[in-house]
């Protein structure tokens, strides 16, 4: 086991120590480093503060600076919003920050492993147990995201917890259990607002548990121990101990939130004021927050980032397999899961089905601990203990299946502690106990080798049935795939290239919301982005070398979005004729080009139409080379950019190519804005 581990927490410190910032990084510190020393979050994150401020907790040490230090005079500094501008203050050691919180979140990532390792073992012995931390360390999602600062791996901790809590609460009513799910169940409400799911999944567990012939004990100091036997009085009891653990969760968020309860109150004027909170949102939900907050049954704080969530998850893009859609697709999150899933823990889980399916409860069973041969089988787990993990996958994977959020398998994660504790149960297949070990050791060597085909790129990381790594952009990108965290491999990338001789110059089309000036980029000519910190110019477009992320490359975010469609070549070839006309002036006068506010506009939409239509061509051959997987090389001739800027279209797509497109308002469409 902390051979197992030792290799996971190797991992994650390469992966945090060697990538930028992902996309969320700079908003969850700025907001964790502002909720514990200042009381109040600058930055709204439409997340809770649990994962926040635990990720924060190592700046303060450092204090770093909060409020931005003015730029040197004369400079023309790049439109960042506050979360960047904090972690790339001069005053900020960037790095040191990004490190520590991503620290904090591989220390959550070594204790989820630990729990999954006992879990297994619990149930189906060491062979088991080793079997599924295997799989877990060597997992390269599981390494991506126990290394970034993010609260996706938190959350996944805490819903594992609540519950295997939960589900001990319901087999034996104590206080000590009425405490711990509570506990559990609070901490997860503070960190994520999918904490909601655990109401479905704890009344199905007490659903089942009721149905069970089996007694529910309560041993209460003082009163001895009683035992519920028949249906009724198990529900009875059942609902007492959910409502008492309930209240202990809200105790928890109370007490979670009770930071910013001061600040909160007496905010007349400040970002997140009472009047700006009750603009915030005017949904159907508007009326029950509101009284939520005059009766004081959840903290104010909360409230107020519930309606912030609320409000960001109106209308989100998607791809997947070349689609785009506005409202998502029910099979994205499986088809992600199984593309990005290493193949040893799908034929983990095939033979765990197998096994499970083999062995009745209470049969014996050969996983016996490595070493005890056939004698003295161990019987297969009741499948009473397989519940709280089938409810957690059943009910978390229906919600995903029916959300339109499908920009990440980190949204998953919760899913995954439990797969690898019942991939466990592969060793429960009549295998002889010399044969099991082998199987076993292949699988997680199988594993750790998977890891190392994508060193320090893990998030980018997928199966052969994707066509492996490289391929995967063709299949998903955002934080599936490239969330910005390439720019050291990129700098690397450049000072090798350097080292070459005199080569063409670069183009760089970033997904991301870091401060370029930080990075060493050799002076490249940046392409539109997804937040813009060009600075405004007209520029003709020359031949050389572009690099561009995966997900610029695939058009899904920044003004257009989607595949190139009639409507975008018939107003970009409206908008060239503005555009020549501009760099002729430029050129006639010699000096700045003034032009009228309205062309200027025009101007900035045909930047974005032409690299659109630019990728729309790349998109049609193989790149040249790669920086990383997620950044895509392509080496333009003058003949090949002409072609692709000046000659015929692209393949047009169909006019309602955006899947979903006609179930939102038309202003929610105007991907131009």
């Amino acid at each position: 086991m902390v051979a197992l581990l030792a290799c996971f927490a190797f991992a994650g410190v390469d992966h945090l120590r060697g990538t930028s910032p992902v996309f969320d990084e700079p908003y969850f510190l700025h907001s964790g480093v502002t909720n514990l020393t200042a009381g109040a979050p600058k930055q709204a994150t439409a997340n809770l503060v649990l994962a926040q401020n635990w990720m924060a907790l190592p700046m303060l040490l450092q204090r770093p600076r909060t409020e931005p230090s003015p730029e040197p005079p004369g400079s023309v500094a790049p439109r960042l919003d506050p979360a960047t501008r904090f972690l790339f203050d001069p005053a900020n050691d960037w790095r040191w920050i990004l490190r520590a919180g991503r620290g904090m979140i591989l220390l959550v990532g070594i204790a989820l492993g630990i729990l999954v390792w006992r879990w297994s073992r619990e149930l189906f012995g060491p062979a088991g147990a080793l079997l599924s931390l295997g799989l877990y360390c060597f997992s390269p999602t599981m390494v991506a995201n126990s290394s970034l600062a993010t609260v996706d791996l938190f959350t996944a901790f805490w819903f594992s917890l609540a519950m295997r809590s939960g589900w001990r609460l319901y087999g034996r009513v104590t206080p000590g259990n009425i405490i711990t799910c509570g506990i559990s169940a609070g901490l997860l409400a503070a960190t994520k607002f999918s904490s909601i799911l655990l109401l479905p999944m704890a009344l199905g567990l007490a659903l089942a548990r009721t149905a069970m012939r089996e007694p529910v004990e309560l041993s209460w100091p003082g009163g001895g121990t009683r035992s519920a036997s028949s249906p009724g009085q198990r529900a009875r009891l059942l609902a007492l101990a959910s409502v008492a653990a309930l209240v202990v969760s809200l105790l928890t968020l109370w007490a979670c939130y009770a930071p910013q309860l001061t600040w909160f109150r007496a905010a007349e004027g400040a970002q997140l004021s009472q009047q700006d909170l009750a603009r915030a949102y005017t949904g159907s939900l508007a009326g029950p927050l509101d009284w939520l907050e005059r009766m004081s049954l959840l903290p104010a704080p909360y409230l107020h980032d519930v309606r912030v969530f609320l409000t960001t998850t109106t209308v989100r893009r998607a791809y997947l397999a070349g689609e785009y859609s506005l409202g998502g697709w029910w099979h994205f999150f499986p088809v992600v899961w199984f593309l990005k899933a290493p193949v040893p823990l799908l034929l983990a889980l095939g033979g765990a089905v197998l096994g499970l399916g083999w062995r009745r409860p209470n049969r014996p069973s050969a996983a016996r601990s490595v070493g005890t041969g056939e004698a003295g089988q161990r019987p297969a787990p009741a499948r009473r203990d397989l519940l709280p993990w089938l409810v957690l996958i059943a009910v978390y994977l229906a919600a995903s299946m029916a959300s339109g959020l499908n920009i990440g398998i980190r949204h998953l994660l919760p899913l995954f502690p439990p797969l690898f504790v019942l991939a466990g149960a592969a060793v429960l297949l009549p295998v002889a106990a010399r044969g099991r070990r082998i199987a076993v050791a292949c699988l997680v060597l199988w594993s750790a080798r998977e890891l190392a085909t994508v060193p320090g790129q893990y998030l980018s990381y997928c199966n052969p049935l994707a066509g492996g790594s490289r391929e995967g952009h063709r299949w998903f990108v955002d934080s599936s795939y490239e969330w910005g965290q390439d720019l050291p491999a990129l700098e690397q990338w450049l000072e090798r290239r350097r080292a070459g001789g005199p080569r063409p110059p670069i183009h760089f089309s970033y997904f991301g919301n870091a401060d370029l000036r930080r990075f060493q980029l050799d002076g490249a000519i940046l392409l539109p982005q997804f937040f813009e910190t060009r600075p405004p110019a007209i520029r003709e477009l020359g031949p050389g070398t572009y690099v561009i992320s995966a997900t610029m490359l695939r058009t899904v975010y920044g003004p257009l979005f989607g595949p190139w469609r009639p409507s975008y070549e018939e107003l970009y070839q409206e908008l060239r004729g503005l555009f020549r006309a501009a760099l002729e002036a430029g050129a006639r006068a010699g000096s700045r080009l003034e032009v009228s506010p309205e062309d200027w506009s025009r101007l900035q939409v045909f930047d974005h139409l032409r690299f659109a239509r630019l990728c729309a061509r790349l998109r049609e051959r193989e790149p040249d080379g790669r920086v990383t997987n997620g950044l895509l090389v392509y080496e333009l001739s003058p003949a090949e950019l002409a072609a692709a800027l000046d000659g015929p279209s692209p393949v047009l797509a169909p006019t309602d190519a955006v899947l979903g497109s006609k179930s939102y308002p038309q202003e929610a469409l105007d991907f131009l804005k």
